[in-house]
């Protein structure tokens, strides 16, 4: 490993740039596939080259994406697109490797890997190490789905991802703004409609609220993608702070007076008002099941 500590070490531009990271795993990628066609069949089965091998650079590159994050002062101001790209492309890496490493798989020319229960001390040990993720980014998820899939926690899930947890503040502040800014533009559009609310087809609540559990809805999954802990608690707390706001804004525009107009409009609040009651517990329970275990019980929206 003592190319890639040269190659990608701090103060060197491959070493210093956060988009830069995914091409640590491009690196070591290529090297697997080079052991694997110039040694295939020198070693014994039972040394596990590529799974030791893949343990020392999951190790180094822990600390090294640590250290490059830890430059970021405060953690707030990390630049959401870069710090977002590295990431998605450091999960898709731990899960190439979940996959390449886990009971069953197998390369070209691989014999069937032996049961568990022969596994060596060196795999049982990075299975213990790294099988739970370390609590970050997707790891708990992760290995939670591949052992209810095998029986087995998954290899390497979250180990590298979960130091980027810290620094997703500016994340959740991202989707914070884009789920205020549509509250704005929706009630926004419906303050100034002239139509009567009434003719609004088959609809009994105001479209408002069918775009706004759309945009949570997908927020949540872009969430998902790249974290299911700490980061997916937070954006569910900003969840909770669009929908205060929305409820309030609604509130705000009920109109006085009691012309026919006046009075669709409340019937349509008021309709919209149990939409988002009945809407809200589903949107908890999601949450719920996919939200790393240690933060289940604390997802709730009462009062909102």
């Amino acid at each position: 490993m003592r190319k890639y500590e040269r190659r990608f070490a701090d103060g060197t531009e491959e070493g210093s740039q956060l988009e830069m990271i995914p091409r640590r795993y491009t690196w070591f990628t290529k090297l697997l596939q080079d052991l694997r066609r110039r040694y295939e069949g020198a070693f014994p089965p039972s040394w596990e080259i590529e799974l030791k091998l893949t343990h020392d650079f999951c190790e180094r590159t822990q600390e090294h994406v640590a250290h490059l994050l830890s430059k970021i002062d405060p953690p707030e101001t990390a630049p959401v697109r870069e710090l977002l790209d590295s990431l998605k492309q450091t999960i898709k890496f731990e899960k190439a490797l979940a996959t390449r490493f886990k009971k069953g798989a197998k390369g070209e020319g691989d014999e069937a890997e032996p049961e568990r229960e022969n596994e060596s001390e060196e795999t049982k040990r990075i299975r213990m190490k790294y099988g739970g993720g370390g609590g970050g980014g997707r790891g708990e998820a992760d290995a939670a789905a591949a052992e209810a899939e095998s029986d087995q926690p998954a290899l390497f899930a979250g180990v590298v991802s979960k130091v980027f947890e810290p620094y997703l503040a500016s994340y959740v502040q991202r989707e914070k703004d884009t789920m205020d800014d549509l509250v704005n533009k929706l009630v926004k559009e419906e303050r100034e409609q002239s139509a009567d609310p009434t003719a609004a087809g088959s609809l009994t609540q105001l479209n408002s609220s069918i775009a706004i559990f759309k945009s949570i809805e997908a927020s949540m999954d872009r969430c998902v993608a790249i974290s299911t802990g700490q980061t997916l608690f937070l954006v569910t707390e900003q969840f909770k702070s669009c929908l205060k706001r929305y409820a309030r804004m609604l509130v705000e525009q009920l109109p006085t007076g009691a012309d026919e107009r006046k009075i669709g409009f409340v019937c349509f609040v008021i309709n919209t008002g149990v939409f988002c009651a009945d809407t809200v517990p589903r949107l908890a329970e999601t949450i719920e099941a996919k939200i790393d275990e240690r933060f289940r019980g604390h997802i709730s929206f009462d009062g909102e």
